[in-house]
């Protein structure tokens, strides 16, 4: 099975540059819940990502998993929203980038720019609560448009049709880059 069978070639590229986007910044979800003992309410927003990935590489349809993610994760935006605090208003938007993923997913024309707002907004609450930027970063934001203007020149560079290694490269420089968003909000609820 191809990851292209079913799928034209442009919303195929659109779900990959999805998937890289929720996967940098939906890092910042896990240890937050981590810190207040929540740990499984992160499930949905990291089912959200992996279930297109999954997808993506040829795997098969994973629509029931979406079906369940999809009011998971807005039922965990809500939640979020309504705490006032920075680091939950960060960990929102990065929720909001994965609402933005399934979006992609599910053919919706709007989702790939929620996704990349929302990932921009992660982006500006790590810059606006005064965390280092990676090495090499002047601040977050630009560290985060960077990333996406780098995705996008590797979604458009994929084969057709996508290698598995294409794929396995393109999601392991998301995973790189998703430990810098990890290791913020760690040291961040390290700091107090």
């Amino acid at each position: 099975m191809q990851p292209t069978d079913g799928l034209g070639w442009e919303p195929f590229r659109q779900r990959c540059l999805a998937a890289v986007i929720g996967t940098r910044v939906n890092a910042v979800t896990s240890p937050f819940f981590d810190s207040i003992g929540e740990q499984e309410a992160s499930f949905p927003a990291i089912q959200g990502v992996e279930a297109l990935w999954r997808e993506l590489s040829g795997a098969g349809d994973n629509s029931v998993l979406f079906q369940a993610a999809e009011p998971a994760v807005a039922e965990l935006e809500a939640r979020l929203r309504a705490d006032e605090g920075l680091r939950a208003r960060v960990v929102a938007a990065a929720v909001r980038c994965v609402a933005g993923v399934i979006q992609v997913r599910n053919g919706q024309p709007d989702g790939l720019m929620a996704a990349t707002t929302a990932a921009a907004e992660v982006a500006r609450g790590l810059d606006d609560a005064g965390r280092p930027p990676p090495e090499g970063a002047s601040g977050w934001v630009p560290f985060e448009l960077d990333g996406q203007r780098t995705a996008v020149q590797a979604v458009r560079d994929l084969p057709q049709p996508p290698s598995g290694d294409a794929l396995f490269d393109l999601r392991l420089r998301a995973g790189m880059d998703s430990m810098s968003y990890r290791t913020a909000m760690e040291e961040w609820l390290a700091a107090g």
